[in-house]
């Protein structure tokens, strides 16, 4: 885990990341969240897929975001050409006021018939935030039936129990493709009713994968949710008595040399008592046995 590198100019957007004058030079204006990479094996002719969090301008006193793709080519520092049309925008979700948190699977192998696109739902009635799924075809196109699009409502505060109080966000799919078809693991981040953050998880298993294509199938609480929480000890491990230790995200992925150990990001938030607060990232590896 050592080595990271840090890029010195944005990949997509600009610094800092809203533009001060309108319009922006060289593309459109706005920022840019929540990146999400999804890696298809080497040998398929798009490995890599970039979903992100695009804000929607002009704004109405709230940040306003839809979902937008990139397939990275070249050199990590080289700018993509960005469209100045977002892929999928609120206006055609019915009932989310903004996009956040995009994550995508593949529904087959190959994706050859598309994937599952996960993200979190800021409802315009102001309710509590959901996890949904929207079904994308192989060019990224919204997939519809009967005239609307196909989505699935995934997770909602009122499928869990009180750690989700107030609502979920911030999906993080990972799925395998068995003999017996599919199974999806959910990580995600949860609101309590006195505001905490914790992470949770959800699984589900589809008896037939190509059955995929048409329909999510549901998910299923961890019976020890949540899995992290402020007091848990990796969460606390070198907080000082005076500092607050809060998760403020998290991030998973499989290893590529041993698909059965899974690597985490935890964000976590540290304030201490004069008001000071910085914040972090701590890498985490686990154990997942497929059975």
């Amino acid at each position: 885990l050592e080595g990271w590198e840090m890029l010195r100019a944005p990949k997509i957007g600009h610094d800092p990341p809203s533009c001060v004058e309108l319009p922006c030079e060289g593309e459109p204006p706005g920022s840019f969240r929540e990146p999400h990479l999804l890696s298809m094996p080497a040998d398929a002719p798009d490995a890599l897929l970039l979903s992100f969090a695009r804000e929607q301008l002009p704004a109405t006193g709230r940040d306003l975001f839809g979902i937008d793709f990139l397939r990275p080519v070249g050199a990590p520092g080289q700018r993509p050409q960005l469209s100045s049309v977002t892929a999928v925008t609120p206006g055609e979700i019915e009932g989310c006021e903004s996009l956040r948190d995009p994550a995508l699977i593949p529904v087959d192998p190959d994706a050859e018939d598309g994937y599952w696109l996960f993200f979190t739902c800021l409802r315009d009635d102001a309710g509590s935030p959901e996890i949904e799924a929207l079904r994308l075809s192989a060019d990224l196109s919204i997939v519809e039936e009967a005239g609307e699009p196909l989505r699935q409502r995934v997770l909602s505060a009122d499928m869990l129990p009180a750690f989700a109080a107030q609502g979920v966000y911030g999906p993080e799919p990972l799925i395998t493709f068995t003999g017996q078809g599919a199974r999806l693991r959910l990580w995600f981040l949860a609101l309590s009713a006195a505001g905490e953050r914790s992470v949770g998880v959800a699984e589900a298993n589809a008896q037939d994968a190509t059955a995929l294509s048409a329909r999510m199938p549901s998910f299923e609480s961890h019976p020890v949710n949540p899995i992290l929480s402020k007091d848990s000890t990796l969460v606390r491990d070198r907080c000082a008595v005076d500092e607050t230790c809060s998760i403020s995200g998290i991030a998973v992925a499989r290893r590529a040399e041993d698909p059965e150990r899974l690597r985490f990001l935890l964000a976590r938030r540290l304030k201490r008592n004069d008001g000071m607060a910085h914040d972090e990232l701590i890498p985490l590896e686990q154990d997942w046995r497929v059975p």
